[in-house]
């Protein structure tokens, strides 16, 4: 029987099978880049399955089932996530069914592995970007966008501006129209009205009603009444309805109108038609306009449940803006905890379990997101800061200060991100670590003009004795708003403490007296402007207004008697001079800016040379004080 040609056959089938099915079942076969982690592996099985679910979703397309082709490629992607052609096409798929926001978390998984696969091209951001939108991942599309910064073209500025506004990030919205001039020439055309038989894009249509939101929120008055008419006859096209009232009730926020948003949520609430999205709206702008108390009373006898993802974020933020923390705590944990709307999560969670003192819990949700590279791409050092956040208020400094370094050395690759951990750190004292986060080429670039940033600027510079950091700031603040009394007196400050363009100093120093004719710190910075450009007169008569006793702190005596001691050194009073220099020394050379110690080391020798005298009465004041922030 062994040599029978049929037992010979069955002992080869076993021993195929033995040999071939482990191949057929393991996940052996490596899909990802090398640079992907965790490692990517899938089996041949897979692969099968794969390509016969990828068939059904592609003759589900055809006939127009656009559900059953998304849940058929979530399916096949499920066994091979790294098909960069079949992501793409589920993209496309997500963005054709009728309500793409229930699809959010689809969306943004996709769109994440699409990104991190090879060299993501503008095609390729475009209909990421595109889709987010669709399926309101707005402040995610954001902040993708705004890290491609080699990435342009007209649709993905277009698909930016409605990412910014859509997310709050007016400024960054207004600062794109300022740069693409066919963009703004698009927001204005919105008033215009639409002939019959134009047909939009979805993402066409959205940026519409961004545009005309825009105007009538934030635009000229001659411009809101027009642009409230046309969202409102957009609003009655029942597939356009949720958006146009969105928008409506976005320029009612801007303009605290709470009787028209009221107006607007009862008119939804009539057809039954109101969402989440205008209640929380609602509820905020009553929040805004002082009416806290009534607002939790209304959602607590409203009682929301989100029902699609960008429910949650929208109702967790209106929680906390409501000071509702636990509710809102509860329900990160219960739908943010884990991918893809982890990284939403965490930053949401941070401030609450800050406000919450809940410091294990923070130090927990740092190694957690550490569990997840892609997170950990996305937000840079934020799992360092949280851990040093934990350490620094559980009294464990020198290993926070650790954390905080590490955190400022890793970087943060959105600027809005990077912004909030920097101004985080300064509340701590750790100026220091806020410095380099600052200074971050990225975030110089993506918001070098906003005054926010410029003011954290020179707290920083200031504290840190950054003389030409503190120049350049303040430079910039000035250039946005010269008439500000606060920015020209900073300004002033910087052109001193630098002794750089004296010149332009007493100028803006004078029209600071104008404002302020009795402030001991505005006079003082005069006097040292008059001193810088040889006017001792003046500088002597206006010094002997501005006792000692009229300043705040060291630092500002310090700066007192270094103008002191200049201005008698001017005037060859050497026993003067040596008198205001020894109380220096006793108040401290820390209390003085490097460029300061600098310019005193090189003057000495001048003091030492000049002739013995009987000392002159000293009238007293002093040099440019430290800038005040806004």
């Amino acid at each position: 029987m062994a040599s029978s040609p049929a037992f010979r056959l069955v002992v080869l089938l076993v021993l195929v099978v033995g040999i071939a099915g482990p191949l057929f079942l393991l996940k052996i076969w490596r899909v990802s880049p090398p640079d992907i982690t965790p490692v990517q592996r899938i089996s041949l099985l897979d692969r099968l399955q794969a390509w016969s679910l990828k068939r059904n979703a592609r003759a589900a397309e055809a006939r127009g089932d656009y559900e059953n082709a998304k849940a058929a490629w979530r399916a096949a992607l499920a066994n091979n996530p790294t098909d960069v052609i079949g992501l793409r096409e589920a993209l496309k798929v997500v963005s054709r069914t009728s309500q793409p926001s229930e699809s959010a978390s689809l969306a943004l998984s996709m769109g994440g592995w699409l990104l991190r696969l090879g060299e993501t091209n503008v095609a390729d951001l475009e209909l990421i970007a595109s889709v987010w939108n669709m399926c309101e991942l707005h402040e995610r599309t954001a902040a993708t966008l705004a890290r491609a910064t080699n990435a342009v073209s007209p649709e993905l500025n277009r698909l930016r501006a409605v990412a910014y506004f859509r997310s709050g990030q007016v400024l960054e919205f207004q600062q794109l129209l300022e740069k693409d001039a066919e963009l703004e020439r698009t927001v204005q055309a919105s008033l215009e009205p639409l002939s019959s038989d134009t047909q939009l894009s979805r993402a066409a249509e959205e940026l519409r009603a961004v545009s005309l939101a825009y105007l009538a929120g934030w635009g000229p008055l001659e411009s809101r009444t027009k642009a409230e008419e046309r969202l409102r006859e957009m609003a009655e096209i029942p597939r356009l309805e949720a958006l146009a009232y969105q928008m409506l009730m976005t320029a009612y926020m801007q303009r605290r109108d709470v009787q028209n948003c009221e107006a607007a949520l009862k008119n939804l609430q009539s057809v039954g038609r109101a969402s989440l999205w205008n209640l929380t709206a609602y509820w905020r702008l009553l929040a805004l306009n002082g009416r806290r108390k009534e607002a939790v009373e209304l959602i607590r006898e409203a009682n929301p449940v989100p029902r699609t993802d960008a429910d949650v974020i929208r109702l967790v933020t209106t929680y906390a803006m409501l000071e509702m923390y636990e509710e809102a705590d509860q329900l990160c944990r219960r739908y943010l905890n884990d991918p893809p709307w982890l990284q939403e999560g965490a930053l949401i969670r941070t401030d609450l379990l800050t406000r919450l003192q809940r410091w294990d819990e923070l130090r927990q949700l740092a190694y957690r997101l550490r569990l997840y590279p892609t997170i950990m791409d996305a937000l840079g050092g934020f799992s360092a800061f949280l851990e040093g956040l934990a350490q620094w208020h559980e009294g464990y400094r020198d290993d926070a200060d650790r954390s905080f370094e590490t955190a400022a050395r890793t970087g943060f690759p959105e600027a809005r991100l990077a912004l909030r951990v920097a101004e985080n750190l300064m509340r701590l004292g750790a100026f220091k670590h806020a410095e380099p986060i600052l200074l971050q080429e990225n975030v110089r670039t993506a918001v070098g003009n906003d005054p926010a940033y410029l003011t954290l600027r020179v707290r920083c510079a200031s504290q840190l004795r950054r003389g030409d950091d503190l120049l350049e700031a303040t430079t910039a603040l000035y250039n946005l708003a010269p008439n500000n009394p606060v920015t020209v007196n900073n300004y002033a400050a910087a052109l001193l403490l630098l002794r750089t363009n004296v010149e332009k100093a007493v100028v803006q120093t004078f029209r600071l007296m104008q404002f302020f004719t009795n402030n001991a710190a505005v006079k003082l910075n005069h006097v040292a402007a008059l001193t810088m450009n040889g006017r001792l007169d003046e500088a002597d008569a206006l010094l002997a207004e501005v006792p000692p006793s009229a300043m705040n702190g060291d630092e500002e005596l310090a700066q007192y008697y270094l103008a002191v001691f200049e201005i008698r050194l001017r005037q060859g009073r050497k026993q003067d001079a040596q008198d205001a220099l020894a109380e220096l020394r006793r108040i401290g050379m820390s209390q003085i800016y490097p460029s300061q110690a600098q310019w005193l080391e090189q003057v000495v020798p001048e003091l030492e040379a000049l002739p013995d005298q009987p000392p002159a009465k000293a009238s007293g004041t002093a040099t440019a004080t430290p800038p005040t922030a806004p």
